[in-house]
């Protein structure tokens, strides 16, 4: 449910951000970001609003990220 209302009220965007920065919190982000294709409609709904397939599509070119990325697409 915490994930849910933090996609609606716009984590999506911060996530993707915290990766193409190269953040500190890179890790942690991804971590959450892979989990929202799996928690429900409305979380994919902003995936998809926020291009997520691109993201994963993209994460598909770490090596840590690839076995879950691809899962995610």
């Amino acid at each position: 449910f915490a994930i849910r209302q933090a996609a609606m009220a716009g984590i999506i965007p911060l996530l993707m951000r915290c990766y193409h920065e190269r953040s500190h919190m890179k890790e942690v982000a991804l971590s959450i970001a892979c989990d929202l294709a799996h928690t429900s409609e409305v979380t994919r709904e902003e995936l998809w609003k926020h291009q997520g397939v691109d993201f994963y599509l993209l994460l598909l070119l770490e090596n840590y990220w690839q076995v879950r990325s691809g899962h995610m697409v």
